[in-house]
């Protein structure tokens, strides 16, 4: 519930008002004592989670999710990355690859970073497009790993992918179709 708010320079106006204290005549206080207007009191603050519900808590944890782990070729070197990634170790070893899972890393921690960015302006219905959008990468993530990766990873990949970019078509997040 947000109201309309009282003009910035109302809030700062006090009444001030000196009194003038005499201790035996000899020490002299002055206080100034300040009142903020009353009806700015009970002006509510908005808050991030003033809409929470518990269908956020999916997409609230992919956002920060991957925006911490888009950090990891920073926090535990690009091998380290290539190798979680699902690539063997010939690729992951090799400093040619090094510098792309750094590049990748970034834009999927500034995907990340967009869907908690969302989740602060209650942009709810665009947040499941770009959870949806995220069935693009995990075609693409399962098709290299195919070609290119270790055993196993195609499947997790794939199928982890897919199935969040089910719940952002759905429109989990907002509840508009479930």
């Amino acid at each position: 519930m947000l109201r309309a708010k009282p003009p910035l320079d109302s809030l700062f106006k006090a009444q001030r008002r000196f009194s003038y204290l005499s201790n035996s005549g000899r020490d002299l206080h002055l206080h100034l004592l300040s009142q903020v207007p009353e009806d700015t009191a009970d002006i509510p603050l908005a808050s991030m989670f003033e809409d929470f519900t518990y269908r956020h808590i999916p997409s609230l944890f992919l956002g920060i999710h991957i925006a911490i782990g888009g950090l990891m070729p920073w926090t535990h070197g690009p091998r380290a990355a290539l190798l979680k990634f699902g690539f063997p170790p010939s690729i992951a070893s090799s400093p040619a690859a090094w510098p792309l899972i750094k590049v990748g890393s970034a834009r999927i921690t500034a995907f990340g970073l967009a869907l908690c960015g969302m989740y602060a302006g209650g942009h709810y219905e665009a947040m499941d497009i770009l959870i949806a959008s995220m069935g693009w990468i995990g075609l693409v993530d399962g098709w290299v790993c195919y070609e290119d990766g270790a055993e196993g990873s195609v499947v997790f990949r794939s199928v982890a992918t897919a199935s969040v970019a089910v719940w952002g078509a759905l429109g989990m997040t907002t509840g508009k179709y479930l």
